[in-house]
């Protein structure tokens, strides 16, 4: 199994989100050629930042196209965004205070 989650960082440098999908997927396509017969699992990015709305319009676009790269390559997509932001509440203890990292809670 590989479960690939990369690409918030990128987000933050002002990469383009079809240039990060097209990274996402050339990672799972490495693990494929690694490991034959591999699951590929790949997650959404999360939200992150104060009331969960850094770049939310890019990261909306880019969850976009990983689902589509997903579903294009037979691969599983995870959306994570309820369970770790609890529901996009203020309270959640899965980030640490920055609202990027997660906590270990």
């Amino acid at each position: 199994m590989v479960i690939v989650l990369i690409g918030t960082n990128n987000l933050a440098a002002g990469d383009a989100p079809c240039a990060i999908a097209s990274a996402i997927e050339a990672v799972g396509r490495r693990g494929e050629e690694l490991w034959p017969g591999v699951r590929v699992f790949l997650v959404k990015i999360p939200p992150r930042g104060e009331d969960w709305k850094f770049k939310q319009t890019e990261r909306q676009e880019l969850n976009a196209e990983i689902g589509r790269i997903a579903d294009r390559r037979q691969w599983r997509v995870l959306d994570i965004d309820n369970l770790m932001s609890c529901g996009f509440s203020k309270g959640c203890a899965h980030y640490q205070a920055d609202r990027l990292h997660f906590s270990v809670e």
